[in-house]
């Protein structure tokens, strides 16, 4: 292969170099170049150009003006779309979501369940857990968080499905008061014979029965 000449190919070498190192040094984007365009948009742009005589100068900077409001239109429009599309996307509801309402013993007699706004979904299905008839559970629900209604009795040991009826939806869980067998107090009325008189109630069967209630909503 034949060797350019010395005077031929130092030159050439450091031009090389030196479009490598420009091209790495300028590596710009539009917002570089944003500002000045900006301003050259706004002292050029204007109705005395639309006005001047057709020339080529004339027309060239015609033609860029029309591209620069063409960009910013297209900008504009980027921005709403974003914007709608963001919207969506905070709005969207998943297609189904599980929701624990209780998941602990029942300390009291009674008690109700956190509140679960259902907004979007259409369908539920409660599932129950305790010792079978330890504990009812009310499902309610409400159109304003305010006043509640009842749907239905859930009981121990159970899985149902229901369409909605409402926005929010709680349970409402009630103890069961059933006790054991009590103990008679007797009362001698008659040598060798005893009569009851009345029965100490015995200790409830399920003092602080654990329960849980988790419900799929779906859409």
């Amino acid at each position: 292969m034949e060797l350019l000449p010395k005077r031929i190919a130092l030159p050439a070498a450091l031009l090389a170099f030196a479009l490598i190192g420009a091209g790495v040094a300028y590596a710009l984007t539009s917002s570089d170049f944003e500002p000045r365009a900006t301003a050259w948009q706004s002292s050029t742009c204007d109705e005395a150009l639309l006005k001047s005589k057709s020339s080529a100068a004339n027309n060239q900077k015609i033609a860029i003006c029309y591209a620069l409001a063409k960009v910013q239109e297209h900008d504009g429009s980027i921005a709403s779309l974003q914007s709608a599309v963001a919207a969506l996307q905070a709005n969207q509801m998943p297609r189904s979501t599980a929701f624990t309402f209780l998941n602990e013993k029942l300390l009291q007699p009674t008690a109700v369940s956190p509140v679960f706004d259902a907004r979007g979904y259409t369908h539920a299905t409660f599932s129950t857990q305790c010792p079978r008839e330890a504990v009812t559970f009310g499902l309610e629900y409400s159109a304003d968080g305010t006043t509640w209604l009842k749907q239905e009795v859930l009981y121990c040991e159970e899985q149902r499905h229901y369409e909605l009826a409402g926005r929010y939806y709680r349970v409402a869980a009630r103890r069961s008061e059933a006790r054991e067998p009590g103990e008679c107090e007797y009362e001698y009325r008659y040598p060798g014979e005893r009569i009851c008189v009345r029965v100490i109630p015995g200790p409830l069967r399920f003092p602080e029965p654990d329960q849980t209630v988790i419900a799929e909503f779906t859409n």
